[in-house]
């Protein structure tokens, strides 16, 4: 029997145990203490040494760093989509656990914790390992900016464990993030009938933005995420906001999506409307990076993934933790290690049965990395 599978075997009761008391503890963006501190916790009672908690909030392990610029830093995040107040219930049928937030990320962060467990019982040097904040949403990717500011002249690479089993991401989609904010003097729906209202201006802003054409030859998309404003029916609303987003794998292309919002929004001012423009996060995308490096990487993720599970995953692009590192030149992939689905939604779910074959999986890609 090999290494993967003496440990997987003998830890895999833990491995499920410590995956049902973290997806359970709630941890949206900016809010992953409680988490965190659980980790902490669980992994020094697992016997991992050098642990730290940064001022990201980030879970750190620097116990097996090597000197120099010769390390791969392991990550997985914390944080989910959903707020604190969602019931957080793990539903089982069969085979099938069902949470929010369960298989994007806490499955993967769970398994990354074993994999520390595992070096600490192998030894070595090569890896630094982290359980990272801020990957979801308007967090801005604030976790691996922390992490890419400690670390960066010391990796080598970077990889996440991240989503579903099916895909290797081996390229970042980049993205700019805004709020848009109307402010007008508003009133009462029929003496003042004729002012502007804050809603209609936002509605209308909205709809010229969805004219917008992407830049042919790109992969090029733009949404509203959440709209909110006015008081009552019967009121004209003096405030609405909307978050906005552009997404391209393609640096230029976004640049041209903020010179078009811009412009866009511009058209809208006059004395009596107030209109707010507020860049709320950003996520690069590459920069100039080894791409011989990438594929030796993604090579081993593909191949012990598939021996593993018996799915070869395709190659892709997301938006992912990977994008800081990938914009700084750094190598890195992400991969999913079990099968699952719904992500961001309330019907998420994992297949349990997957889960220890892709903690195999995990260190297969441990030691292929650092070997």
């Amino acid at each position: 029997m090999s290494a993967e599978a003496r440990f997987t075997e003998k830890n895999t009761d833990l491995l499920l145990q410590t995956l049902k008391e973290l997806t359970c503890i709630p941890a949206p963006s900016r809010g992953e203490h409680r988490r965190a501190g659980y980790c902490l916790d669980r992994l020094r009672a697992f016997g991992v040494p050098d642990l730290h908690i940064d001022e990201a909030g980030n879970v750190v392990c620097t116990a097996f760093a090597a000197p120099g610029k010769e390390n791969a830093l392991f990550i997985a995040h914390l944080d989910t989509v959903f707020p604190e107040e969602t019931p957080l219930i793990i539903r089982v049928d069969g085979d099938r656990w069902s949470c929010p937030g369960i298989g994007d990320d806490t499955v993967n962060a769970a398994l990354l914790m074993l994999l520390m467990k595992y070096m600490a019982e192998r030894g070595g040097e090569g890896a630094i390992f982290a359980l990272n904040t801020c990957e979801e949403g308007l967090g801005n990717l604030a976790g691996c900016r922390r992490l890419m500011a400690d670390f960066g002249p010391r990796l080598r690479e970077v990889l996440s464990f991240d989503l579903y089993r099916d895909e290797v991401y081996t390229g970042c989609i980049g993205s700019l993030r805004y709020k848009i904010s109307v402010q007008v003097q508003g009133g009462h729906s029929f003496h003042d009938f004729g002012r502007p209202n804050a809603v209609a201006v936002l509605s209308e802003a909205i709809s010229r933005l969805y004219g917008f054409a992407p830049p042919p030859g790109t992969h090029t998309t733009f949404n509203v995420g959440t709209i909110q404003g006015g008081t009552s029916v019967n009121v004209i609303a003096q405030e609405a906001s909307a978050l906005f987003e552009y997404r391209s794998e393609d640096a230029h292309a976004l640049r041209q999506c903020d010179a078009f919002l811009e412009q866009t929004l511009h058209g809208f001012v006059r004395p009596d409307v107030r209109l707010r423009l507020e860049t709320v996060g950003e996520r690069p995308c590459m920069g100039e990076v080894d791409a011989r490096a990438i594929d030796d990487i993604a090579a081993v993720c593909v191949s012990a993934i598939e021996e593993e599970t018996g799915v070869r995953p395709a190659l892709g692009f997301a938006s992912t933790d990977c994008n800081i590192p990938l914009s700084l030149g750094v190598p890195a992939v992400c991969c999913g290690l079990i099968r699952g689905g719904g992500a961001h939604t309330l019907q998420e779910w994992i297949d349990v049965s997957t889960v220890p074959a892709g903690l195999r999986a995990a260190i297969r890609i441990l030691e292929g990395r650092i070997a």
